[in-house]
C-alpha cells in the first residue's frame, strides 16, 4: 500500500508521501482524513506484485481473477469499508489498473512510496465493488491486464503489477481487505485459466526429391485452424500436415499458424529451411557408409577447432545470456536434417524443433522468449546420431 498526505502526522519524522507500507495487515482504497494525527489529507491505493507468476509454453490465458477477501470484523480494524456517518457502501467502488511498463516501474514492493509509484497503463479490468463493511470479499475479472503482464513476462522491465485505487476522490470512502500478513483472511491471490496453442511441427525431405518437404504438427488438435507459410510467396497450405516443393533453391522461413475461427493468429512456430544450395554444376563427391567420411571436400580451415569425429559441431550461441532470440552457430561437416532440443537443469524437456541444414558453417535460431529466466542445456542431434551440447543461460 502507497499513501499520500501532505504533511507529517504526528509522531511520524517523514509525511507518508515518503513511507513504505509493505507489511501491514490491510489492502486499502482510501479518501480519508487523519485529524488524530494532525493531517486532513490521506490518500491510500494499494500496488499488488505475484512473484511466482509462471505458466507453461504456449500458454493462452482465457480467464483471471483476482481474489481480495475482506476484513472479518471491527474486532481486527474499526475502520472496515468505512466508518464516518452516513457514508454509503456503494460510494466506494474502485477500479484495477496495469502498472505501466519502463523505467519507473521497476518498483520493489518494500520500498515504494507514493512519491516513486510507478504510472499506470490504460488496460483496466471491471470496477471494483463494494456492498458491506465486512467480510467484504471479491472475486475480480483481470484477464485483460494479467494477459498483458503474461505476454510481456520477458521484457527487460516486466508490466507485473495491479494497481487498485477508488472511483471517487471524495471524503470519507475506504475500501479494505486482507494482506499477505494477515491472521484473520486469506491474502489476495491469482487465478489463471489457459490452454496450450502449440505450433511446434516436424518437417523432412523427400527422398526422391530433394525440393519437397513434408511438414506435420507435433501435437495437432482441433481447435484451431492450422496455416502453412513456406517463405517463397506461394499459396499457404492448410491441415495439420502438408507437403510443399520449392521451385527454387534458397534459403525459406516456413511457419505454422494456429488460428481461430476467426482468422487470428494464436500461436506460431518458424524454422529456417535451406533447399539443395550446392551448385549443380559441381559433381558431388561419393557418400560412403562411415558416418565419420565427409560427403563432398569441406575446408576447415579459419575455422574455431571442431571435432572431426564429430558431423555436428556447435561453434557458439549468441547472444547469451538471451533474452528472446538466440542464434546457434555451428558446423556440419555432412547436411541433413538436426534436431534440438531445450532441458532445464533438473533435466525436463522444454522445447524442441528441427532444421534442414546444409554442409559448412550454418546458423539458425531459437525462440526463447518464453523461457523462465535461468540455466538451460542444448543439445543438437543429427540424422548420423552425434550429438553436441552446451549450456545458456535466459535472462
Amino acid at each position: 500500500m502507497i499513501s499520500s498526505d501532505g504533511c507529517i502526522p504526528t509522531g511520524y519524522t517523514n509525511s507518508l508521501d515518503n513511507l513504505n507500507f509493505y507489511g501491514l495487515q490491510d489492502l486499502e482504497m482510501t479518501e480519508w482524513t487523519i485529524y488524530g494525527l494532525n493531517c486532513n489529507l490521506f490518500h491510500a491505493r494499494t500496488l499488488i506484485r505475484f512473484d511466482a507468476f509462471t505458466l507453461p509454453a504456449h500458454a493462452v490465458i482465457t480467464q483471471a481473477t483476482l481474489v481480495l477477501n475482506g476484513i472479518p470484523t471491527s474486532t481486527q480494524n474499526t475502520l472496515g469499508n468505512t466508518e464516518y456517518p452516513g457514508t454509503p457502501f456503494l460510494s466506494n467502488d474502485g477500479t484495477v489498473y496495469m502498472v505501466d511498463g519502463g523505467v519507473a516501474s521497476n518498483w520493489i514492493k518494500t520500498a515504494v512510496t507514493w512519491n516513486t509509484a510507478p504510472t499506470t497503463d490504460p488496460i483496466t479490468d471491471p470496477i471494483i465493488p463494494t456492498t458491506m463493511q465486512w467480510n467484504n470479499n471479491f472475486a475480480i475479472d483481470v484477464t485483460n491486464i494479467t494477459t498483458a503482464i503474461w505476454n510481456n513476462m520477458n521484457a527487460s522491465l516486466l508490466n507485473n503489477g495491479y494497481w487498485l485505487q477508488l472511483n471517487a476522490s471524495n471524503y470519507y470512502r475506504n475500501t479494505m481487505w486482507a494482506s499477505s500478513f494477515n491472521t484473520y483472511s486469506p491474502p489476495p491471490s491469482l487465478i489463471v485459466q489457459y490452454y496450450i496453442c502449440d505450433a511446434t511441427f516436424n518437417y523432412c525431405s523427400s527422398s526422391p526429391d530433394p525440393n519437397t518437404f513434408n511438414f506435420s504438427a507435433i501435437n495437432p488438435t482441433s481447435c484451431y485452424n492450422y496455416v502453412w507459410n513456406y517463405g517463397d510467396g506461394s499459396p499457404d497450405g492448410t491441415g495439420t500436415s502438408s507437403t510443399h516443393t520449392y521451385a527454387n533453391p534458397g534459403t525459406y522461413t516456413a511457419c505454422l499458424m494456429l488460428e481461430d475461427g476467426n482468422g487470428n493468429v494464436k500461436c506460431e512456430e518458424c524454422v529456417t529451411i535451406c533447399v539443395n544450395q550446392t551448385s549443380t554444376s559441381q559433381r558431388p563427391a561419393p557418400t560412403h557408409a562411415d558416418n565419420n567420411t565427409l560427403a563432398a571436400p569441406v575446408n576447415l580451415a579459419n575455422l574455431p577447432t571442431v571435432r572431426t569425429d564429430n558431423t555436428v559441431n556447435i561453434l557458439s550461441v549468441s547472444p547469451n545470456p538471451a533474452t528472446s532470440q538466440m542464434d546457434v552457430n555451428l558446423f556440419v561437416l555432412r547436411g541433413g536434417n538436426l534436431h534440438y532440443n531445450v532441458y532445464d537443469m533438473q533435466g525436463k524437456l522444454i522445447a524442441q524443433g528441427d532444421n534442414v541444414m546444409a554442409q559448412g558453417t550454418q546458423k539458425f535460431s531459437i525462440n526463447v522468449n518464453k523461457l523462465v529466466p535461468g540455466n538451460y542445456l542444448l543439445e543438437l542431434k543429427d540424422s548420423y546420431s552425434t550429438t553436441a551440447k552446451t549450456k545458456f543461460t535466459k535472462e
